[in-house]
């Protein structure tokens, strides 16, 4: 197991990171709700990613978050993972822009129809590719989250 405050790797069955004197129970009873306090309060420090969760959030609505609204980054939204919710949210709606600015373009100027649809609706083009990079966020994440992976931003009890 990884201690999720110094990132060591320490044996489970010993209940304390011998590096940095984490307790498993620390991390067991660790608060998701200080999260939003200990931003306010300006204490970045207080906060460390685990990959175990705490109590107050479910891992059940952030699966079905991520499967049905991974791509709007309404998971990493809910887990309070801001700055990764709004870069999928932002590849994603800079793809979908230029998709719609080079269809509307095609519309005003009909010669550059079959070029636009051999382009950037097959060979992917710029908005290809903010699309397929918005997507595999979200499949990464999921990935992640079925197998246990995905970390989330937590308060250690003192």
């Amino acid at each position: 197991m990884k201690c999720p405050k110094c990132g060591a790797r320490f044996n489970k069955a010993l209940n304390v990171c011998r590096y940095c004197g984490t307790n498993i129970k620390q991390i067991e009873t660790a608060s998701h709700n200080a999260v939003t306090e200990a931003k306010e309060n300006f204490e970045p420090e207080k906060i460390v990613l685990s990959t175990i969760w705490p109590a107050d959030l479910s891992r059940k609505n952030t699966f079905w978050l991520c499967l049905f609204l991974g791509l709007f980054g309404a998971h990493n939204f809910y887990t309070k993972r801001y700055f990764k919710a709004l870069a999928i949210l932002v590849t994603w709606a800079i793809g979908l822009v230029l998709f719609w600015i080079f269809m509307i373009m095609t519309l005003v100027n009909p010669e550059m129809y079959a070029g636009f649809i051999h382009i950037y609706l097959f060979g992917g083009g710029l908005p290809g590719l903010f699309l397929a990079v918005a997507v595999l966020m979200w499949i990464f994440d999921f990935a992640k989250i079925v197998m246990r992976w995905y970390k989330v931003p937590v308060v250690l009890n003192d």
